[in-house]
């Protein structure tokens, strides 16, 4: 990933909106996942993606073995897209948190912009979120290519419908 954009960069999160995610993943969590509900959860999404404009990926990976159990390409997206999903995905693994969590978590931090994304296997930007089964992380949900944090958003909506549930607003700008 060229980072020569990264001196132009500049975000602005506080405790709350770290607070806010970590609350929004806790009420996403799952009480059953597998294939059927990967399948299911893969289509979700892209029946939420109606309400954007955009072509995207989506990826759910079974972390047990690290298994693509879910993969829809559409027509004007590549395989870079495929690699930012993974290192959206190796955000998750390192932090056991969204892979926008990571962007949040270090901004209030103080880190700087160059430090929160010196990690050439990680790309800590909305775009992944883990599923927990109780406290066990069983898969992945990654989504690539939507722009300003629409990735984020996406899941969260598609989570949302897909577990009948709501969570608190996040207040934070998503990039």
């Amino acid at each position: 990933m060229d980072k020569s954009y990264l001196q132009y960069l500049h975000f602005s999160y506080t405790q709350e909106n770290l607070k806010q995610l970590e609350t929004i993943e806790n009420d996403l969590k799952f009480s059953h996942f597998d294939s059927q509900g990967a399948l299911k959860l893969g289509l979700t999404v892209l029946d939420v993606l109606k309400q954007y404009q955009g072509d995207i990926i989506v990826q759910i990976t079974r972390e047990e073995d690290q298994a693509v159990i879910f993969q829809y390409i559409m027509d004007s997206k590549s395989q870079k897209n495929i690699d930012y999903a993974l290192l959206k995905r190796n955000t998750v693994l390192k932090t056991g948190h969204c892979s926008f969590w990571k962007l949040v978590h270090d901004v209030v931090e103080n880190q700087p912009v160059e430090a929160i994304f010196a990690d050439a296997d990680c790309m800590p930007v909305g775009g992944a979120f883990p599923i927990y089964v109780g406290e066990n992380h069983v898969a992945t949900l990654a989504v690539s290519g939507l722009h300003d944090g629409q990735d984020q958003e996406l899941i969260v909506k598609a989570l949302c419908q897909y577990l009948n549930k709501q969570v608190c607003e996040f207040t934070g700008k998503l990039f």
